[in-house]
């Protein structure tokens, strides 16, 4: 795991060595179900689609998440949200 502050941004990023992710299912790891309840579609997903439904209530559209993966090397989650010093 590593952190940075950008211009714009709070940066996290945590790496995983594990199997990884095929690409497809990057998207439905991230999109939030029509209904209510966090269901998840891919295995271990429910929590990325709640930080990303998180992220949205508190920062809009100014907070990213962005999943790097291939499978059978790993995967990355990096989160960016909005950074302004006072």
């Amino acid at each position: 795991m590593s952190a940075a502050i950008t211009e714009e941004h709070f940066v996290l990023l945590v790496d995983d060595d594990g199997i990884g992710m095929e690409e497809e299912n990057i998207v439905s790891a991230l999109d939030n179900p029509s209904d209510e309840k966090l269901q998840p579609t891919v295995k271990g997903s429910i929590g990325l689609k709640n930080l990303k439904k998180r992220l949205e209530i508190i920062y809009g559209e100014k907070a990213q998440i962005v999943i790097h993966t291939q499978p059978g090397v790993g995967f990355s989650v990096e989160i960016q949200i909005p950074y302004t010093e006072n």
